[in-house]
């Protein structure tokens, strides 16, 4: 069985943000200390047109991987959007 970030890229993927995002949260919720997930989070709020909910998302990302530019990239993307 795939892990739950695969099974919501798949979903993500096949253009399901629903569904991916639950995946994205059950994962979240399974390893809080993992960044990916909160990532995956702010893209699908992005993707909905949510900004405040992704910059939520990546500003905990941020938060549990402060030296990842990936992060701080896409929380400037996401602030100018708010």
């Amino acid at each position: 069985m795939s892990s739950l970030l695969d099974q919501g890229l798949a979903h993500h993927d096949a253009g399901d943000l629903g569904r991916a995002e639950a995946c994205y949260r059950a994962a979240a919720e399974q390893n809080g200390a993992d960044p990916e997930p909160q990532k995956l989070l702010a893209l699908v709020a992005m993707e909905k047109g949510i900004a405040d909910a992704a910059v939520k998302h990546i500003e905990k990302a941020m938060e549990l991987a402060t030296r990842e530019a990936q992060y701080r990239h896409l929380f400037e993307i996401g602030r100018a959007h708010v």
